[in-house]
């Protein structure tokens, strides 16, 4: 099982996961484009 949360990535739990207690562990980042593109200073993109 495999839970996006938004704009943060794709996590897994975690073995130490309790029903009390979730954990996540991150298993993907997502890209910021928009902060990229700021950056160059184009925002019209």
């Amino acid at each position: 099982m495999s839970v996006q949360f938004a704009r943060l990535g794709y996590f897994s739990p975690d073995l130490d996961s309790t029903p009390g207690r979730l954990v996540f562990d991150r298993t993907l980042t997502l890209r910021d484009t928009w902060a990229k593109l700021q950056a160059q200073g184009r925002q019209d993109a």
